[in-house]
């Protein structure tokens, strides 16, 4: 029999829920302020830059990133500008689809995610690895892959 979903949570289940909110906010918090004295990108910059720089080709359809980022398609569009404005990203129109518009990573983007990855991992392993032995990153590693497949399952 499967357990009741609507039940409170447990006090075990509400602790791990609050650390993983505060991990959550705060962690994006911190890595925003680390880039922007680095690289004077925001988090959101960043990680536009960064999901570019694999994919096949450096460009993806808006839509895409709006959800590879978890942004609105204007936030996005808004991201994009400044990004656009110095000259990292460029608008394409997307050949395959008259309506689609893609984003493509310029070589000046190129070049600032590669500056700006070492400094972004340093302070991801400080803020997140640093604090686990071996044996509990690869527990966080499975646990986070799992959570996430069971997100993008639905």
């Amino acid at each position: 029999m499967k357990p009741d979903r609507s039940e409170p949570l447990s006090d075990r289940e509400l602790a791990a829920w609050l650390d993983f909110w505060t991990l959550h906010h705060v962690l994006p918090t911190r890595l925003d302020a680390q880039l922007k004295r680095e690289s004077g990108l925001s988090h959101i910059e960043f990680a536009v830059l960064a999901k570019l720089s694999v994919t096949d080709g450096y460009r993806k359809r808006m839509s895409e990133l709006a959800v590879d980022t978890g942004s609105t398609l204007s936030h996005l569009s808004r991201v994009i500008n400044r990004l656009e404005d110095r000259g990292h990203v460029r608008r394409v129109p997307d050949i395959a689809d008259g309506r689609a518009t893609l984003v493509e990573l310029a070589d000046i983007g190129h070049a600032m995610v590669g500056r700006s990855t070492g400094a972004y991992a340093a302070e991801l392993r400080r803020l997140v690895f640093d604090a686990l032995d071996e044996q509990e990153q690869e527990q966080f590693c499975h646990l986070m892959g799992r959570l996430a497949g069971t997100l993008r399952e639905e």
